[in-house]
């Protein structure tokens, strides 16, 4: 874990150190509470939406605890809270402790939703999406909260237990969290896979690794060099288009298929965002249930035809 250093820049006196030390006790104390069963501010606030910003694939969400016009990335696929390096170095420990508190703008104050701190530079992020990136909302948020993503309407809820069994979500799937990573069973070509990753962060449709593709049979036809980009570094695979793919009884018309070589720790198969798209998405992860619903009309990616169930990417 990246230790939080104060910034040399910042100007520090015995009395001004006592006032933050105070201050940082007092959050401690706060989020202990907070943290409670029964209190208050832990709870949802009901059906209040978000706005998100998709560009490049990738969901954005603006924050009003950092400078303006920042923006923290929504990632199911993240085991944990990210700060961009750079912005670290130019806050102190409190300000990002406020940012680690209460990411969503206008949420109430509550106890610490993204968990553990690491630094990463997302610099390279900023620059291919032209915002600034600070962060990453990762893994606990959704632990802690039942979130709902509207992809066609560019925003995302937090919904309680209570609403949740009175609302239409759509249809329900199991969902198991392994290695602090979110997962569903569904079928794919035919073949039930256990273990899908459900990745936000992720803008593909499906990614899989060579054992799987060869055993789904999607290696077959034309294909292309590729190369995926994280954070983390680059990967090199290969991109499939089959004429049309059947997932869990939808079908979808010239899916991008991507096939990496199986690395340790790396997942049999994952979906992103362009697959998710498709749907009002509703994670429940105390609940073990992942809910799809799918949307009428056009998406951001695809366009959802009226007869049956076939979906048209609508790109060559």
């Amino acid at each position: 874990m990246t230790q939080l250093r104060r910034p040399r820049s910042v100007r520090t006196t015995p009395g001004n150190d006592i006032v933050s030390i105070t201050t940082f006790f007092l959050k401690v104390l706060a989020a202990l509470l907070l943290a409670l069963p029964g209190c208050a501010y832990a709870q949802t606030k009901e059906s209040r939406w978000y706005n998100l910003k998709q560009v490049n694939g990738l969901l954005f969400v603006a924050t009003t605890t950092a400078p303006k016009d920042s923006y923290y990335i929504l990632d199911t696929g993240s085991i944990c809270c990210v700060l961009d390096s750079g912005y670290m170095k130019t806050r102190t420990f409190i300000d990002i402790l406020d940012n680690s508190y209460r990411p969503i703008p206008d949420a109430p104050y509550r106890a610490n939703d993204l968990g553990f701190l690491w630094d990463i530079d997302l610099s390279q992020v900023s620059k291919a999406c032209n915002l600034k990136v600070i962060g990453i909302i990762g893994k606990r948020y959704f632990l802690r909260h039942i979130i709902q993503i509207d992809y066609a309407n560019n925003r995302f809820r937090e919904v309680s237990k209570k609403s949740l069994e009175n609302a239409d979500v759509g249809e329900r799937f199991k969902l198991t969290i392994d290695h602090d990573h979110f997962y569903i069973q569904i079928d794919v070509a035919g073949k039930l896979l256990d273990k899908v990753l459900i990745d936000t962060g992720d803008t593909g449709f499906l990614t899989l690794d060579e054992k799987t593709a060869g055993e789904l049979k999607l290696t077959a036809g034309k294909s292309q060099k590729i190369t995926a980009t994280s954070v983390y570094g680059v990967s090199e695979g290969v991109g499939y288009r089959p004429d049309s793919l059947q997932i869990h009884g939808v079908k979808f018309e010239k899916p991008k298929i991507a096939v990496f070589p199986a690395t340790k720790g790396s997942d049999p198969a994952a979906v992103g965002n362009e697959f998710l798209s498709h749907y009002i998405i509703t994670i429940d992860a105390d609940g073990g249930a992942m809910y799809l619903k799918p949307v009428e009309g056009p998406t951001t990616a695809a366009t959802t035809q009226p007869a049956g169930r076939e979906l048209n990417r609508g790109r060559k």
